[in-house]
């Protein structure tokens, strides 16, 4: 598979954007392989045997791809039985018709893989030590938006439809969801997955914790994407990162007067954690999810005081694994 490159221009980012570096001396290099095209795209009576060809030259996305997103059993096991059933899958009218519909966005994608390649070279620039993963691009069921491998981000094709197309509109996804299921919102769902993936949450003891360790993979993404809005990075819909902006105090002495920060009980507080219409017992403009948003902003203050410190730090220095931690060193205070 030849190496592709994309280039996007650094016009697109503020002159006025502090995590603006420069990345001239930054040299990337991985795969594209479209392996929609690899199983969709050949004549089905080549089956099983083009399948071995796919699995000997694509063995960790094969696996992954059989194993955990349909779920066929295990490769190695019945490799025979498996291709069968993998043939009989992408004949399937429904699934054809996935793979069909999701051809619709082959205009947009070229812009969306722009600007992931951009993000990756940020990545590289901050991690230099993590391998750049290649990129697949492959059609699920509407499942997951990105999934991550040892050496390899996967793109699910489906995803990247928009909330508007008829088999988003008819699946009954909610529509907090759905809104970020477009090649806008990609490059975010890869590179969130790639931070999670390394930097796995040390400590989870109580609401703190999450709010903290979301905050700092958000705070990464200002840096790896900062060509993108706040409200992509974090998935807000229209309206709402103003709203939280405005009204960020109120937020804060909400979780203070009910002592959430400290809570323990994890069913209680995922929910401020996790995407979601909106915020139980806060005004109905209220979003999803806040809990990160004023981790997110924790930690942008405590990056603002302590300047020196590198992305590698935050996310691997031990006496930065505890959120109280950074919230007493922040100094934080609503603004």
């Amino acid at each position: 598979m030849k190496k592709v490159l994309y280039f996007l221009p650094l016009l697109l980012l503020s002159c006025a954007n502090k995590h603006e570096v420069d990345l001239s001396n930054i040299d990337i290099s991985y795969d594209i392989i479209r392996y929609d095209s690899l199983l969709f795209g050949v004549e089905i009576n080549k089956y099983p045997v083009y399948f071995d060809k796919v699995y000997k030259n694509h063995p960790e996305f094969t696996k992954i791809y059989c194993e955990n997103i349909y779920q066929l059993g295990a490769l190695e096991a019945d490799h025979f039985n498996l291709s069968k059933e993998l043939k009989y899958l992408i004949t399937n009218p429904d699934i054809q018709n996935i793979y069909k519909e999701s051809q619709s966005i082959q205009t947009e994608l070229p812009g969306g893989l722009e600007e992931l390649d951009l993000a990756l070279q940020y990545f590289n620039y901050h991690f230099p030590k993590i391998k750049t993963p290649d990129i697949y691009i492959y059609n699920g069921k509407f499942e997951y938006a990105s999934i991550i491998g040892q050496n390899f981000i996967g793109i699910a094709k489906e995803m990247c439809l928009g909330k508007d197309h008829p088999y988003l509109k008819n699946s009954g996804m909610p529509q907090y969801l759905a809104r970020k299921l477009n090649v806008e919102h990609m490059p975010v769902h890869a590179l969130q997955n790639l931070l999670i993936t390394n930097f796995p949450q040390q400590s989870a003891d109580h609401l703190l914790d999450f709010m903290i360790y979301n905050g700092k993979i958000l705070y990464c993404m200002d840096a790896i994407l900062p060509f993108k809005a706040d409200s992509i990075k974090i998935g807000y819909g229209d309206g709402k990162i103003e709203w939280c902006r405005q009204n960020e105090n109120e937020i804060w002495s909400w979780l203070m007067k009910h002592d959430l920060l400290y809570n323990a009980q994890q069913t209680e507080f995922l929910k401020l954690t996790m995407d979601g219409p909106n915020t139980a017992g806060m005004p109905a403009a209220a979003p999803g999810n806040i809990a990160s948003y004023m981790g997110w902003n924790i930690v942008r203050q405590y990056m603002e005081k302590y300047p020196e410190t590198t992305l590698v730090e935050l996310m691997t220095s031990p006496g930065l694994f505890k959120g109280e931690n950074i919230l007493n060193r922040s100094g934080y205070k609503p603004r």
